[in-house]
């Protein structure tokens, strides 16, 4: 009996042992799962977060009609979609008009005269004006003012315009492609706007004219029955977003401001939340 339990007690120790350390290996086990389970349950997420923003983009730029190639791509300001103001310029050496009244104009039509509805502020001031008061002519490419008016005689604009258009009031067009083709934009570090000297001297026209072509550089294309190249006999009414347009310069009635439908259009194209000044959202605009 003695031997015996000289025995059991010396053994103790071990089963004691045993009993304490069972727990443990059972706890790093679960942990193990735990942090597992974790980490897929953040996998699963981000993936399902993806596939959402998909879905938000592709009905975004898909409401947003400036195709520019057989992609899809929509072309725009990189500004905009940068934290980057827009930065603008007027220059008149190629016209008889002054400048101080060219820029003055200008400068108005885009964030002056009516702030309560122009482009400047959009979606959270993720479009900021800012005038130059230099022309352009003696601004160098790489000070990076992103848009940049040139006023135009009348003869010399017609060499300006397109034969679809022989008398048009102005041209946009960007330059300086730096991307991003993956997430459905091509966006231009800047915008060339030419406008006539006789629609921008025109008192009841000018502010539709420069509200219209700074259109092009937020992303927005022609439109109306009558519009030039794509999608010809659109309705007035229903081209970006519901409603009439600043956009619908052929055949439709004349907008001098851009309407909420406009405002709508572009602010889909801006990753950024709505009243937040400058902010970005990653899972859509």
């Amino acid at each position: 009996m003695r031997i015996r339990l000289k025995i059991a007690l010396h053994r103790l120790p071990s089963a004691v042992g045993m009993v304490l350390r069972a727990p443990r290996r059972r706890s790093t086990s679960m942990a193990a799962r735990g942090g597992a389970s974790w980490t897929a349950r953040v996998l699963l997420g981000l993936v399902v977060g993806l596939i959402l923003r998909s879905f938000v983009v592709a009905h975004s730029y898909a409401s947003h009609p400036k195709l520019v190639d057989s992609l899809g791509h929509h072309a725009h300001l990189k500004s905009m979609t940068d934290f980057e103001s827009e930065e603008f310029c007027v220059d008149v050496t190629q016209s008889s008009m002054d400048h101080g009244n060219a820029l003055s104009r200008v400068a108005g039509a885009l964030y002056l005269d009516d702030p309560t509805r122009d482009w400047d502020g959009l979606k959270g001031s993720r479009i900021n004006f800012v005038q130059n008061s230099n022309e352009c002519w003696g601004i160098p490419l790489s000070q990076g003012v992103e848009l940049r008016f040139f006023v135009y005689a009348d003869e010399e604009m017609d060499m300006l315009c397109s034969v679809e258009v022989p008398d048009c009031s102005g041209t946009a067009e960007g330059e300086v492609f730096v991307g991003n083709t993956v997430n459905g934009h091509r966006e231009h570090l800047r915008y060339v706007i030419n406008l006539r000297e006789s629609s921008l001297q025109n008192g009841s026209f000018y502010r539709g004219l420069v509200n219209h072509e700074a259109g092009h550089a937020f992303g927005l294309r022609d439109g109306g029955p009558t519009a030039p190249g794509v999608d010809n006999g659109s309705p007035c009414e229903d081209w970006v977003e519901p409603g009439p347009s600043i956009m619908h310069s052929y055949g439709c009635p004349h907008e001098t401001w851009p309407t909420a439908g406009d405002r709508t259009g572009v602010g889909k194209m801006i990753p950024v939340i709505s009243g937040t000044p400058r902010s970005f959202s990653f899972f859509g605009p």
